[in-house]
C-alpha cells in the first residue's frame, strides 16, 4: 500500500501566508498591516458580491490581488517598484484601492444625475469631485514606482499620511460643492436666474481653493517638509486664519438673511440647509477665532502650545515619542478633519435616506437641554473638539498627578501649559453649540423678564458649571494628589537623609576625638616630622568633612520648614486663582456672545453705529441694554 501523506493543517497555512506577505519581522505594525487590510478588502468584496455588484467585486479584486502579489513576491518589487515592499507601498495600494471604489460610485451617480435643468447641479459637483479623484488615483499608482516613492510624502507617519488624504477628499467635495453650483449657474442661466452673489461665492472658493491646495503640497514631501518648519506654520495661519474668521462670519450674516426671509426659503427649499449652516458656523467660527488668537499672540506653535517639550519630559518614552512626531500642521489637519467631516457628509452625502446623525439628533434632541435638532446637530458637532481638549487635560493631569515631579517643578509646568485656555473653550463650545444656535436658528433672542431663569441657566449657571466641574476633576484633583504623595515621599526621604547624616556625624565625631587625642599627645607618640603632618592633615580633614555634613544637615531642615510650609496649601497659588482668571476672561467673552447675537438678530449695532447723533457713552450704554444681559 501506497504511504498516505498526512494532512496540512489549515493553521499552518494561514501562517506560512501571513509570513510570506508580511512587510518585515521586526515591528508588529509591519507583520500585521497586509493581513488586516486583505481581511477588509476581502469582507468588502464579500458583501458586493452577495449583494449581486459583481462589477465592485471585480473592482475591489484588482488592488487587493496586486497587494498579495508584490508583498509576496521579492523579484516582483524589485522590477515594478524599484525597491522591497514596504508599509508605504501597502498605503498606497490601499489609497488606491479607496479610490477605485469612489471612482466607481461617481460614474454610476453621473451616469443617472441630470446634466441640464433645474436639479442639474450636483451633476457638475459628483463631475468635479469625479475629475480630482481620478486625478489623485492616477497619481497614488505613480506614487508605487521608483520615481513616484521618491516624490511622495514616504517619510512621514502612516497616520499622518491617512489625514492627508482625507482632508484632501474633504477639500476636494467642499471645493466641488461650491464650484459645481457656480458652474452649473453659468452655464444655464436661463435655469438658474436668481440673482449671483460673487463676494460670497468668491470667498467661499478663495478659501476651498487654498485649503485644497495646500493639501497637495502635502502630498509632496519636500514642501510637506517645509510646511512642518514652525516658522512658515505660523506665518501661514497668520495670513489664512483672518480671512477664515471674515469669511466664516459672512456665512452666518449671509444665510440668517436667507433664513429671515421665510417665504423665499420656502419657495427655493433651503431653510433647512440655512438652518444647518446656522448651526455648525458658530463653532467653525469659535475654532478659525481661537487658532487667529493663538497664533497672533506668540510666535509658538500649536505642538508647543498644547504638548510642550517640558510636558513630553514627563510622559512615558512611548507616548512622548508618539506625541513628538506630532506637527503643528498635523494638529492643523486634524482640526480642519473634524470641522469639515459633518459639513460634507451632510451637503454633498445625503441622500434623504436615515443615518446615523439623524439617529444622534433625533436622541439628543429629548433631552431637557435641547430644544431643536439643530442644537442636537451642533452638539454633535462640537463633541470631537471637546473629547480633544478633556483629552489634553487629562494628559496635563497625569502628569501633575505624578509623585516624581518636584512641587517647584509641578508649579513651572502649570505655568506652562493651557489649562484656563482649554477650560474656557469648553465653555466657548458650549455657548456656540446651545444659546448661540439656538438664537441664530429661531431669529430672536430671549425676552426678559419672561425667560430671565431660562437666561441665567444656560448663560450663567451652566457655563459655571463646567468651569468648576473640569476645574476640580481635571486640575485641582489631580494636583493635590501628586502634591501630597510627592510631599509624602519627599518626607520620608528628607527624614531618612536626616538620619543618615546623624549616623555620618556621629562616627566623624568619634574619628575627630581619636585625632584630637593623637595630636595633643604627639611628643609622646615619638613621632617624626611627617607622622606629625598626617596627624596634623588628619585632623584638618575631619573637621572639613564635619563643617559639610552639618551645611548639608542644615540645608535638609531648612527643606522640612519648606515642605511643612508646602503641607499648608494643597495646591499652588496658580491654580487656586484659576477659576477667578477664567471667570476675569469669561465675563467679556459671554458678554461678547451676546453683543454678536444682538448685532445678527436685530441688526441693532449698525443703526447705533450709523447714528450720527450718538456719543461714545450713549453707543455703549445702548448696546449694553439691547444685549438684555
Amino acid at each position: 500500500m501506497a504511504q498516505q501523506q498526512p494532512p496540512v493543517e489549515p493553521s499552518r497555512i494561514t501562517q506560512q501566508f501571513f509570513t510570506v506577505v508580511q512587510i518585515s519581522p521586526n515591528s508588529l505594525f509591519d507583520r500585521v498591516l497586509v493581513p488586516i487590510l486583505l481581511m477588509f478588502g476581502v469582507m468588502f468584496t464579500a458583501t458586493r458580491v452577495l449583494a449581486g455588484d459583481w462589477l465592485a467585486a471585480a473592482v475591489s479584486v484588482v488592488p487587493l490581488v496586486l497587494l498579495v502579489t508584490l508583498a509576496a513576491f521579492r523579484p516582483l518589487q524589485l522590477r515594478l517598484l524599484g525597491r522591497r515592499f514596504d508599509r508605504n507601498h501597502a498605503i498606497y495600494l490601499t489609497f488606491f484601492w479607496v479610490y477605485a471604489q469612489l471612482w466607481l460610485w461617481l460614474v454610476r451617480l453621473l451616469s443617472s444625475a441630470e446634466p441640464v435643468g433645474k436639479n442639474s447641479q450636483f451633476y457638475y459637483v459628483f463631475f468635479l469631485l469625479f475629475i480630482a479623484v481620478t486625478f489623485r488615483a492616477l497619481l497614488t499608482l505613480f506614487a508605487l514606482t521608483g520615481p513616484g516613492y521618491a516624490v511622495f510624502f514616504s517619510r512621514i507617519p502612516t497616520w499622518e499620511q491617512v489625514m492627508v488624504a482625507l482632508n484632501e477628499f474633504i477639500a476636494a467635495g467642499l471645493l466641488a460643492y461650491i464650484g459645481g453650483s457656480e458652474l452649473a449657474r453659468i452655464l444655464q442661466p436661463d435655469v438658474f436666474t436668481l440673482r449671483a452673489e460673487p463676494i460670497y461665492t468668491g470667498s467661499l472658493l478663495l478659501m476651498f481653493a487654498a485649503y485644497y491646495l495646500i493639501i497637495q503640497m502635502m502630498w509632496i514631501q519636500t514642501w510637506n517638509d517645509w510646511l512642518a518648519q514652525n516658522h512658515v506654520w505660523v506665518r501661514l495661519v497668520r495670513l489664512l486664519s483672518p480671512i477664515g474668521v471674515v469669511i466664516v462670519s459672512l456665512v452666518i450674516v449671509r444665510h440668517f438673511t436667507h433664513l429671515s426671509d421665510t417665504r423665499t426659503a420656502d419657495l427655493l427649499g433651503t431653510a433647512n440647509l440655512n438652518q444647518t449652516i446656522l448651526a455648525l458656523s458658530p463653532i467653525i467660527w469659535l475654532m478659525a477665532f481661537l487658532l487667529a488668537l493663538m497664533v497672533f499672540s506668540g510666535s509658538r506653535g500649536l505642538r508647543q502650545r498644547l504638548l510642550p517639550d517640558e510636558l513630553l519630559e514627563r510622559l512615558p518614552e512611548r507616548l512622548s515619542k508618539i506625541l513628538g512626531t506630532i506637527s503643528d500642521m498635523d494638529m492643523l489637519l486634524l482640526a480642519m478633519l473634524m470641522m469639515t467631516s459633518i459639513p460634507v457628509q451632510l451637503f454633498l452625502f445625503d441622500d434623504g435616506a436615515r443615518g446615523v446623525l439623524d439617529v444622534l439628533r433625533e436622541q439628543i434632541a429629548q433631552n431637557a437641554l435641547i430644544d431643536t435638532s439643530e442644537q442636537a446637530l451642533a452638539l454633535i458637532f462640537a463633541l470631537p473638539f471637546y473629547l480633544v481638549a478633556v483629552g489634553l487635560l487629562g494628559l496635563y493631569a497625569s502628569v501633575m498627578a505624578n509623585p516624581k515631579l518636584a512641587a517647584k517643578d509641578r508649579d513651572a509646568l502649570v505655568d506652562k501649559l493651557p489649562i484656563g485656555l482649554l477650560i474656557i473653550f469648553i465653555i466657548a463650545l458650549y455657548l456656540c453649540a446651545i444659546p448661540f444656535t439656538q438664537v441664530l436658528t429661531e431669529g430672536r433672542l430671549p425676552q426678559l423678564p419672561q425667560e430671565l431663569g431660562r437666561l441665567l441657566a444656560f448663560d450663567v449657571l451652566i457655563p459655571l458649571i463646567l468651569l468648576y466641574a473640569h476645574y476640580y476633576a481635571l486640575v485641582r484633583l489631580p494636583y493635590g494628589i501628586g502634591q501630597s504623595r510627592w510631599r509624602e515621599q519627599y518626607s520620608r526621604q528628607l527624614e531618612r537623609d536626616l538620619h543618615e547624616v546623624d549616623r555620618q556625624l556621629e562616627v566623624l565625631g568619634g574619628k575627630i576625638k581619636s585625632a584630637e587625642y593623637i595630636w595633643q599627645n604627639r611628643r609622646n607618640w615619638q613621632a617624626n616630622q611627617d607622622e606629625r603632618f598626617n596627624m596634623l592633615f588628619d585632623l584638618i580633614d575631619h573637621n572639613g568633612e564635619r563643617d559639610r555634613l552639618n551645611m548639608a544637615r542644615l540645608h535638609m531642615v531648612d527643606e522640612r520648614q519648606r515642605l511643612a510650609e508646602v503641607s499648608e496649601a494643597p495646591v499652588s497659588l496658580a491654580i487656586a486663582s484659576l477659576p477667578s482668571r477664567i471667570v476675569t476672561y469669561g465675563i467679556p467673552l459671554l458678554l461678547a456672545f451676546k453683543i454678536y447675537e444682538w448685532a445678527i438678530v436685530n441688526d441693532g449695532l449698525r443703526e447705533v453705529a450709523n447714528n450720527p447723533n450718538i456719543g461714545v457713552i450713549e453707543f455703549f450704554q445702548t448696546i449694553l441694554e439691547q444685549t438684555q444681559f
